[in-house]
């Protein structure tokens, strides 16, 4: 679906907020539902998660569905949905959620990306928009489940791990699931947030930047090698 047209974004903050070039997070208009649908099946369907298990990916009461595009293409998509059940996995595993006083929690769920986007910009712009969102709509906790596997991708981009036994919530043993969380409750939570995806781009620029040198060598062509990305991102 999606093919790498140009080096990863550049990137600016305008009155706060992060901005990435050629990029946009929206909330789903109808023909972009029906790519969220198109990316839930393509990504969930060859793996045998949505056999007995596909109510877990759909939109429920109160859900919201968010794209993030390339241009007008659909790259990505998230949802979000206020934590209602009192007895759910995140109010028995996040700290201080135990008590009367629980902080009001949205959960960030179906995170998917295209091949090429999975694990680094495209992931980190998800996360810092559908947080800025939920943020909006009052939450104080921005919560969520992710398997092992790609546990390690949401903390570089800021997430906080619970550290609790394994879950298997699609059924099967092979799958470990855990808890993370947003705690957007303090003022400095959106910039954390911010400087953690802006570290990111910087990297994917200097890796870009890595590769066409490489490329270029194999060839036995010479090119100008670019200004640092570190400092494109200071």
């Amino acid at each position: 679906m999606f093919q790498e047209k140009s080096a990863p974004p550049s990137h600016m903050v305008i009155g706060g907020a992060l901005v990435a070039e050629n990029y946009s997070f929206t909330a789903a208009n109808a023909p972009q539902l029906r790519a969220y649908h198109d990316l839930i099946r393509t990504t969930y369907e060859p793996l045998g998660f949505l056999n007995d298990h596909a109510d877990a990916f759909m939109p429920r009461d109160g859900t919201q569905c968010y794209v993030l595009c390339y241009l007008d293409e659909v790259v990505g998509s998230c949802s979000l949905t206020p934590v209602q059940d009192e007895q759910s996995v995140f109010n028995r595993f996040i700290p201080g959620q135990t008590g009367e006083q629980r902080a009001r929690m949205i959960e960030l769920n179906n995170i998917i990306l295209v091949p090429e986007l999975r694990g680094g910009i495209g992931l980190s712009l998800i996360l810092y928009h559908a947080t800025l969102r939920a943020m909006e709509d009052g939450a104080e906790l921005v919560v969520g489940i992710t398997r092992y596997q790609t546990l390690r991708h949401f903390v570089e981009a800021g997430a906080i791990p619970v550290n609790h036994e394994p879950l298997h919530l699609l059924g099967r043993e092979d799958l470990h699931d855990f808890v993370i969380y947003y705690d957007v409750r303090s003022p400095d939570a959106l910039t954390y947030l911010r400087e953690r995806a802006r570290r990111l781009f910087g990297q994917a620029l200097t890796l870009k930047d890595i590769k066409v040198q490489v490329a270029a060598r194999e060839r036995g062509v010479r090119v100008q090698q670019h200004p640092s990305a570190n400092a494109q991102a200071a």
